[in-house]
């Protein structure tokens, strides 16, 4: 049964760590050991059609599964939805131990010559290391890690303090959410953001977005400051920051290619690419370039979709909806950047592009903002808690009791 409000924090986070050992971890050591022992290709479409019955069937399940919080159902689900199409990617559309090669591979020992617990590791890595860091695949824009080396001791302390200033952020983010006074307290069934003051829309779809910049941020940096700090198992060139410049974010491309995450985009981009090759596409038309691009935003909220479905059905098709209209203002972009180049001189472009850029990609997202947003408010993201305790909500009833 779906754990009820009362439920401790500690009970949420002990079922949502089975669920992700279950139906996350396990099946990627599996994922591992299929790569790693070669075998015949039959075998990676039976292990892919047996995880996605398995998570199909957990999804479907999700009534019994479910823990009764928002941010951590809708993690547990789109967890699933990310393994699952990294699995296909994987297992289907690459042949990893051909064409992947890590800077710390051995030029003279290929993956294939490497000792049965050499392999099983090697695949492993190369299965969980999504944006590629190090890797012959590192996906593009992924920021510098630091220009100079720091030390582990330096570098401990500067992911402690990324830490702590992204759990402030999450916190304040969310008190904010919470706050009686905020308009987030109106019929959560009939509440929209579009129902708001542009200047609102503006403010409350920035807090959403830095409420999920700040919560991935202070889940990465905690693992850097294991990984590195802590354990001595990796190098902090390993972890180059996990979000880009905002100053880069001056169109929707770029917000999405280079300011956001890159997590999702390798298993979003490949399934284009291998179409475009079974039907002869030219890899650097135009044709080829409209087919990965929305392909690769529909599986991305096919991914967010069943973060949906956790939550609840009524809920399925929201991130599909936000995500599948992101290529829109893509392809929009290109076709006015295509225009501007043919009639407009040098000088003007430069002088106004960027600046009426930021000012369009904050249009678009309090435009498309409540696709993703208000559906959410309904599942109760505004109500749940990342963070169990706020040290801001504290200080501020301290200041203004209410």
């Amino acid at each position: 049964m779906a754990f009820d409000d009362s439920s401790s924090r500690f009970t949420v986070e002990i079922h949502r760590l089975s669920f992700f050992l279950k139906y996350v971890i396990l099946p990627h050591i599996f994922l591992a050991l299929i790569l790693a022992f070669r075998l015949p290709r039959w075998t990676h479409y039976v292990f892919l059609a047996c995880y996605i019955y398995i998570s199909t069937f957990a999804l479907m399940s999700s009534d019994k599964l479910r823990t009764g919080h928002a941010w951590p159902d809708f993690s547990m689900g789109s967890s699933v939805g990310t393994c699952l199409f990294n699995a296909l990617h994987m297992l289907v559309l690459v042949d990893p131990l051909k064409v992947y090669r890590h800077r710390r591979d051995n030029p003279g020992v290929e993956p294939e010559g490497l000792s049965w617990a050499g392999r099983v590791y090697w695949a492993l890595c190369a299965t969980v290391s999504l944006r590629g860091i190090g890797w012959n695949y590192q996906m593009p824009h992924i920021p510098s890690a630091h220009h100079t080396p720091r030390g582990r001791t330096r570098f401990s302390l500067y992911a402690l303090r990324q830490v702590l200033f992204c759990v402030f952020l999450v916190d304040l983010a969310q008190t904010i959410l919470q706050d009686p006074q905020s308009p987030q307290d109106l019929d959560s069934e009939l509440y929209s953001l579009r129902s708001l003051s542009y200047p609102q829309r503006v403010f409350y779809t920035a807090t959403w977005f830095i409420t999920a910049y700040a919560s991935i941020n202070a889940c990465y940096f905690t693992c850097a400051l294991v990984f590195v700090g802590l354990l001595g198992y990796s190098e902090e060139q390993d972890w180059p920051p996990f979000f880009g410049d905002l100053t880069d974010a001056y169109s929707v491309r770029n917000f999405w290619g280079r300011t956001w995450h890159q997590f999702v985009r390798r298993f979003c981009v490949s399934p284009g690419r291998k179409l475009n090759q079974i039907f002869g596409i030219e890899p650097k038309s135009v044709q080829a370039a409209l087919i990965q691009l929305y392909l690769a935003f529909f599986i991305s909220g096919i991914v967010h979709s069943l973060g949906d479905l956790m939550l609840g059905r009524e809920y399925v098709g929201a991130s599909l909806v936000f995500f599948g209209i992101q290529p829109l203002a893509i392809t929009l972009e290109e076709s006015v950047k295509f225009l501007l180049q043919r009639y407009v001189p040098d000088p003007i472009r430069v002088k106004t592009g960027s600046t009426v850029g930021y000012f369009w990609v904050v249009f678009w997202f309090t435009v498309t903002g409540p696709f993703l947003i208000d559906p959410a408010i309904r599942a109760g993201f505004n109500k749940d808690r990342i963070l169990p305790y706020s040290l801001v909500h504290l200080v501020a009833h301290i200041f203004y009791p209410y």
